[in-house]
């Protein structure tokens, strides 16, 4: 195993990095630009400027660790933090409780007795093996403990679920040529009135199966044209990508347009559903029934 911070990984190029990754099993990347930002008063206020561009760096961080031959990314926080916009009060404040204390923070406090002052919840850390009992103190809900310097509005340390709940998500990196090798999931049209009475309109469809390990997803191109395959809406992009299970939740409504200048007002028009990546059809074409009831001075 190794640990690295984040700056020095994204300094290596493809070839250094793949030699790195050569002598370990496992590898800690620190980043750590939030607290960077929120733990110095003077910019604290950006902390929600640092949380965009955290999130766009860890993104570049991924592709970056991808070419370097690593597929199995888990990206974690250690903890959260609280933020209020206005300035702490003096009634947010708590003293330290007496007795000693090996550690002395805004939102915690360790000490070798408990503390029962109003406002504290003081747990025994009895999982650790210390010669001398120890007690983790924390304030209850957003209060602090008074003490000098730190940042006013950014905190972090407590126990509020925003600060002790983290978030974990696993990426899991597929090479292109083991990608393609599964088959693309299909696509059905659930619209069961296939009539077109408004210039706008919507097309109901159904994704055919979740992706997943076997199926991978599919991108479409929806557009309706007539007998002479003369088109009468725009494209419509659409992405079949869900891992849900149920069939309901695969669904999508897509809002359709009739462009043409011209439509005639009765005709048999027809659904072209085809995969962007190779622009054949993923269906037969759909018989359509178009019945523009009546028209306006604007064309319809």
């Amino acid at each position: 195993a190794c640990a690295l911070h984040y700056h020095e990984v994204m300094a290596m190029n493809r070839a250094e990095g793949r030699e790195w990754v050569k002598g370990f099993q496992l590898a800690y990347i620190y980043h750590d630009q939030i607290d960077a930002t929120g733990d110095k008063p003077a910019n604290q206020d950006k902390v929600f400027e640092a949380c965009a561009q955290t999130v766009e760096a860890l993104v570049q961080l991924v592709k970056r660790l991808t070419h370097m031959n690593i597929s199995q990314i888990v990206i974690t926080a250690d903890h959260g933090f609280l933020y209020q916009r206005q300035e702490r009060e003096d009634y947010d404040k708590l003293d330290i409780p007496p007795g000693d204390k090996i550690l002395r923070k805004h939102r915690s406090l360790i000490g070798t007795q408990p503390d029962q002052a109003p406002g504290v919840i003081s747990l025994p850390l009895a999982a650790y093996d210390t010669e001398t009992p120890l007690y983790l103190s924390l304030p209850r809900g957003t209060l602090r403990f008074r003490l000098q310097g730190g940042s006013t509005r950014y905190m972090h340390g407590g126990a509020m679920p925003q600060e002790i709940c983290a978030p974990v998500l696993g990426y899991q990196h597929v090479k292109a040529s083991l990608n393609t090798t599964r088959p693309k999931t299909g696509v059905q049209v659930l619209s069961t009135h296939r009539r077109i009475t408004n210039p706008h309109f919507a097309v109901q469809l159904l994704q055919s199966e979740a992706v997943g390990e076997q199926v991978r997803p599919r991108q479409v191109m929806l557009f309706f044209e007539d007998a002479q395959g003369q088109a009468l809406t725009a494209k419509q992009r659409l992405s079949l990508q869900s891992t849900a299970e149920h069939a309901p939740e695969r669904e999508q409504r897509v809002l359709m347009t009739l462009t043409h200048p011209d439509p005639p007002p009765r005709a048999t028009v027809y659904l072209r559903v085809c995969d962007e990546e190779d622009n054949l059809d993923v269906l037969p074409p759909q018989e359509w029934q178009l019945n523009l009831s009546f028209r306006n001075e604007f064309g319809f």
